[in-house]
């Protein structure tokens, strides 16, 4: 059988993509595929496990280019870039900021205002590093907001802060916040995505209808990944079927089922032209947050 992990705990959205992925690989390669999990340091324990796992073909991960970048870049990976390669992305992480239905705010434009004219505005996230807080420090830049990141240890942690009103606005993938939302409870002010593609109600804002091009989004691709000494026949046989899978009608309904962007591109485009930049951009993010001098 082959396995497929991702770097965090049952239920979450990247384990819920990843079983998803393993469902589509399965139905296409006629081969049992496992999906499991190997939590630990923002994905770092996944990230090491791929890199030095054997490579025949029996060991993949769904990962964002952070989860097996940053360790990289903070000094602190047992492997290098150039021991993972890429298969191909199958999807982007829909990301929001949300409030508590009781908040003042009723909808983003009274957020942003009140944020702008009182610096140091809390919002929750879940964790320095992770993913989600790199693409709000983004727009914390760029849109110059001056919001300042409360780290949480999970996602239910932020959606409880936010409700308890311990902090005015959380942020997090729109898979957590959308079961609050449709309860009542929570109030989505802004989605980095585009809400129509996203399933949300088209008229909540997003960055490119709020920020056009003032404002470059930190979008959260994922990848299936393998270990980079792979034979290339191998090599050829996951990223044909991978791309078959991104394609499959019943995969795309079941990844917008999560609230996630199911998004294609070939795992050469990533590994020669995107991937590079994208480390780049990782670094200056890290360095504006203090992370990295």
């Amino acid at each position: 059988s082959i396995d497929v992990f991702c770097g965090f705990s049952p239920g979450g959205p990247t384990d819920l993509l990843t079983r998803t992925v393993a469902r589509g690989l399965e139905r296409h390669l006629g081969v049992t595929v496992v999906p499991g999990n190997k939590p630990g340091a923002g994905a770092m324990v996944a990230a090491t496990a791929l890199a030095n796992s054997r490579p025949d073909g029996y060991s993949m991960a769904v990962l964002a280019p952070e989860h097996f970048g940053l360790p990289i870049l903070y000094g602190r990976a047992t492997y290098a870039l150039e021991d993972i390669y890429v298969i191909g992305q199958v999807a982007r992480f829909g990301s929001a900021i949300a409030v508590s239905a009781d908040s003042p705010w009723k909808n983003f434009q009274q957020f942003f205002d009140h944020v702008k004219k009182n610096p140091g505005v809390k919002y929750g996230h879940p964790g320095v590093g992770s993913t989600v807080y790199l693409r709000m420090e983004n727009l914390n830049k760029y849109a110059d907001m001056k919001m300042v990141g409360v780290p949480y240890k999970s996602d239910p942690e932020i959606i409880a802060s936010v409700l308890g009103q311990h902090v005015p606005a959380g942020v997090s993938t729109i898979t957590n916040f959308k079961p609050q939302a449709d309860a009542g409870k929570m109030r989505i002010l802004f989605n980095f995505e585009p809400s129509a593609q996203s399933g949300l109600d088209p008229t909540i804002a997003d960055l490119p209808t709020v920020f056009g091009e003032a404002v470059h989004d930190f979008d959260i691709p994922l990848y299936l990944v393998v270990p980079a000494k792979i034979p290339t026949e191998i090599v050829q046989v996951i990223e044909r079927t991978l791309e078959r899978v991104a394609k499959d009608p019943e995969f795309i309904s079941d990844v917008k089922k999560l609230y996630l962007i199911p998004f294609y591109v070939d795992g050469q485009t990533i590994m020669r032209k995107i991937l590079p930049v994208r480390m780049q951009r990782i670094k200056e993010i890290m360095q504006y947050t203090g992370l990295l001098k």
